[in-house]
């Protein structure tokens, strides 16, 4: 391989809140691939929308990096 495994998940992977709305999995995963790939996701009907964002509202984060993960990323990614 021409790269460390880490660097291939790193270019070639994106991560979603669906599933684990806490915020130090958020931090980690973030500190991980970057946060230009994490995307906020809800995995509706087996998630509340409500529960997730208010989680996501209170954390204690940047809120640059909460504007990435709630919108910028997937309007970047999906040319929104």
């Amino acid at each position: 391989m021409k790269k460390k495994p880490s660097q291939y998940i790193k270019e070639n992977f994106y991560a979603t809140t669906s599933g684990v709305f806490d915020t130090p999995p958020l931090v980690c995963i973030v500190s991980e691939i970057g946060v230009d790939r994490v995307l906020f996701s809800v995995d509706y009907p087996f998630e509340q929308t409500k529960i997730a964002t208010d989680w996501l509202d209170n954390a204690k984060i940047l809120q640059t990096v909460k504007e990435k993960v709630y919108h910028k990323n997937a309007e970047r990614i999906f040319k929104i």
